[in-house]
């Protein structure tokens, strides 16, 4: 199978509130958005937007990076 193209998006602050969001570009030739960012402070809040038409389906996987052992689950 070919691989799904994806934008490679890194997050803008402050996108702290929905009127402040990071954009993403979802269309149907880049289905998918690959978004790097850093959650710092601890209470760190990030919005993302993106358009989709009515009855499409949103996936989102989210990876924090951290050890299982540690605070959580590595995927949250």
């Amino acid at each position: 199978s070919q691989p799904v193209p994806a934008s490679m998006v890194t997050e803008v602050e402050p996108n702290g509130t929905s009127a402040t969001a990071t954009p993403l570009t979802i269309t149907p030739a880049d289905p998918a958005a690959i978004v790097t960012l850093t959650i710092s402070p601890v209470a760190d809040v990030d919005f993302f937007s993106f358009s989709a038409t009515v009855g499409s389906r949103v996936w989102a996987y989210v990876d924090t990076g951290s050890p299982p052992a540690q605070i959580g689950t590595s995927r949250d």
